[in-house]
């Protein structure tokens, strides 16, 4: 198992350790959490330099990507297997 703390809200979580390098909600707010491919290691923010208003600006369109995204899915059609 892989401890994994939410960037968006603090909470602290643990994932089975086939999540390595794979994105998974929190589960107290649902933002998207990347689990390191290493044990012990903390992952890459990419966006550690910005100041609290590029960081609230970044997140409000990333959280408005995903509503578009779970939207196109939700109307995709169903894939013929």
């Amino acid at each position: 198992m892989r401890e994994i703390t939410c960037y968006r809200c603090g909470h602290s979580f643990s994932v089975p350790d086939e999540y390595a390098g794979r994105n998974v909600p929190c589960r107290n707010c649902e933002a998207l959490n990347s689990v390191p491919a290493n044990p012990g290691s903390s992952g890459t923010r990419l966006f550690d330099h910005l100041d609290e208003r590029g960081q609230d600006l970044l997140e409000q369109r990333f959280d408005r990507l995903l509503q578009a995204l779970s939207e196109y899915e939700r109307r995709a059609p169903a894939l013929k297997t």
